[in-house]
């Protein structure tokens, strides 16, 4: 079994925890450095008896997890959802559409709003599926790079079965933009800066019920606690005020323009992030703010992040 033989495919629940069937045709994804984990709690039998030997354990409750990376890219055409679109709803972000025009993911708090996502990932032979998946991200950005973001999602577990993987048809040919000319704001600041990290941060909690298989009902994000990173080039305070806002808490907007070509350009924004660390480090002998933040709501929440394909 090879490892590089893997094919991820996804598709949007109707019904939470019910498989809607994701087809190679339309819902595969490229992806990378996948791992596919279903776990099961360890039930010991630890019973005194005339031996020191241990009876058979048991497993008991089962979930799976799966981890990976996608490119940021969008769909190629302006107010047509990228790939990635559905994996953002089942982190919890909101789409909405604009025809022709756009397509915006925002922060959702309502769990009746947070859509669950079906996975099939074959591993060269073996097909596991993970259905009422919901997940988080970690948005990475360097300099001259192509964007990616890292995937978690936890599920139900199912039993593992044998089938070949298909060929996935990828309707989506747009090329990953490059992070460059990317207009980066630091509160207004054009700050230079070379690399950009960005937590969505979901807590996952699992629930647990006497009547589901494998005794995990659902999975819900319970809370979200959103941060991030980069790291600006150090200036004196007259020119940016670093070190004041770290201590008065102020809070400065972040934007960054990912891309050129109309349904290909990604837009993030987070209009209050307040710095929660800075400390001096060295880039190749030129002084750096190691710069750690939190994103917080802006107005009436659900509000703290933005992500638009145009």
């Amino acid at each position: 079994m090879l490892t590089r033989k893997t094919v991820i495919l996804l598709e949007l629940e109707s019904t939470y925890g019910t498989d809607p069937v994701p087809v190679a045709a339309d819902d595969g994804i490229y992806a990378a450095d996948v791992e596919v984990e279903p776990t099961g709690e360890v039930l010991e039998r630890d019973y005194y008896r005339d031996t020191l030997s241990k009876a058979a354990p048991v497993i008991g409750m089962k979930e799976a997890q799966l981890t990976f990376k996608t490119e940021i890219k969008g769909s190629g055409a302006a107010g047509t959802a990228p790939k990635i679109g559905k994996l953002l709803q089942g982190c919890g972000m909101g789409q909405t559409i604009s025809a022709g025009v756009s397509v915006t993911y925002a922060p959702q708090s309502a769990e009746t709003s947070v859509k669950s996502l079906t996975f099939y990932v074959y591993k060269d032979g073996n097909l596991h599926k993970i259905t009422g998946a919901r997940g988080t991200y970690v948005l990475n950005l360097e300099a001259g790079k192509y964007g990616t973001i890292s995937w978690t999602f936890k599920g139900l577990y199912n039993d593992v079965s044998a089938a070949a993987a298909p060929s996935i048809t990828m309707s989506e040919t747009t090329l990953p933009p490059i992070v460059y000319n990317a207009s980066f704001t630091w509160g207004g600041y054009a700050a230079v800066a070379s690399a950009l990290s960005i937590d969505y941060g979901n807590a996952l909690s699992r629930r647990e019920s006497f009547n589901a298989p494998s005794g995990v009902g659902s999975f819900r994000i319970g809370d979200r606690k959103p941060q991030g990173s980069f790291n600006p080039e150090a200036v004196v305070e007259a020119t940016h005020p670093f070190w004041g806002d770290w201590k008065a808490s102020t809070a400065r907007a972040l934007g960054i323009v990912i891309g050129a070509q109309a349904g290909n350009i990604c837009t993030i924004s987070a209009p209050k992030c307040v710095s929660t660390g800075v400390k001096y480090s060295d880039d190749e002998g030129v002084a750096v703010y190691d710069t750690q933040f939190m994103l917080a709501e802006n107005t009436s929440g659900d509000d703290e992040l933005s992500i638009v394909f145009t």
